[in-house]
């Protein structure tokens, strides 16, 4: 079974995401989210896993200006914690740039967490997220079509071009069958000069770097009670194969799979909707986006979320010959 249809798409950073939503311009009223547009506004971006490792916590604020375009700010003096349900305390380390890392630890399972931050004599909290109840964490599996031939459109001509459509396949017996399953994959693409195929590190930058950023896929699988559990593809993106002579090195996709709370799909669906829809006539009115970070003293939400994800132990590299 195939589903043809693309994902939906926005990018990973809420950072992006939010300043694409204060500046659109619609005939409908603004999103709000209780600040004032001249302060600093705290935006987080970040979650942990159930994978061992460092995590990664981004903080930024919305006020610093070019042209009076509001761009990303860091936020390199926070102090940032991470609190579980029974009382234990992770101290993250500053990375610098508005990184934030947690010491190696997992999140696990029947424990709840809450990110707490300090910056600039405020305090902000999430609300306490745990793991999605959806069984097993599916490994990451990529099926590749790399003659897949579409109908684009390239100035006033339609042209039929090859290209490569990257599917996951979506695995319905490895997690809880009496669930809908919420995915969420990161896809990052570079290119490769030095011809090392056999190379083990990451080589497209994903976490870490505000000015690379890879492209978050959102996808539901419903449980339907009475239905039989057959896996099938989904597809994520498809590549066109570039014109000849205009590109060099080899094209290098890396895939990362998670299972995310349905909390975390409507919000960053909600984003995703505003997004597309924004800016038309007839364009559907813009909703409250509501994350679940909030000022400790007022009760005001700010900008971002803080998941607690399933996360697959493997990623995949996809490396493209001829693209």
């Amino acid at each position: 079974m195939k589903q043809t249809g693309m994902s939906q798409l926005l990018s990973r950073s809420v950072f992006s995401a939010i300043l694409v939503l204060m500046l659109s311009g619609s005939c409908s009223e603004p999103i709000e989210f209780n600040f004032e547009s001249e302060e600093d506004v705290l935006v987080v971006d970040g979650f942990i896993t159930n994978q061992f490792k460092q995590h990664l916590i981004r903080l930024s604020f919305t006020s610093s200006k070019v042209d009076n375009i509001p761009i990303p700010n860091p936020a390199r003096f926070a102090r940032v914690e991470l609190h579980n349900d029974q009382g234990e305390v992770f101290v993250l380390q500053n990375g610098g740039n508005g990184n934030y890392l947690t010491p190696a630890m997992f999140a696990e399972e029947g424990r709840s967490y809450q990110l707490r931050v300090e910056v600039n004599g405020k305090v902000y909290i999430s609300e306490f997220e745990e793991l999605p109840k959806a069984g097993p964490t599916p490994e990451l599996e990529i099926a590749i079509n790399d003659q897949d031939f579409r109908n684009i459109q390239q100035g006033s001509l339609i042209i039929n071009r090859r290209g490569a459509s990257i599917h996951a396949v979506i695995d319905k017996t490895a997690t809880s069958n009496k669930n809908n399953v919420h995915y969420q994959w990161f896809v990052s693409d570079c290119r490769d000069f030095s011809n090392t195929p056999g190379l083990s590190s990451r080589i497209c930058s994903v976490f870490g770097d505000i000015t690379r950023e890879p492209q978050l896929y959102l996808h539901r699988d419903p449980y339907i009670a009475g239905s039989v559990d057959l896996n099938y593809s989904y597809e994520l993106t498809w590549i066109p194969k570039p014109l000849e002579g205009n590109v060099s090195g080899t094209l290098v996709v890396e895939i990362d799979q998670f299972i995310i709370s349905q909390k975390a799909f409507e919000y960053w669906s909600d984003i995703n909707e505003t997004i597309v829809s924004r800016g038309t006539l007839f364009s559907p009115a813009v909703t409250r986006i509501f994350g679940n970070i909030k000022e400790e003293s007022t009760g005001h939400l700010t900008l971002g979320f803080f998941g607690v994800y399933g996360e697959a132990s493997t990623w995949r590299r996809i490396r493209l010959g001829g693209f």
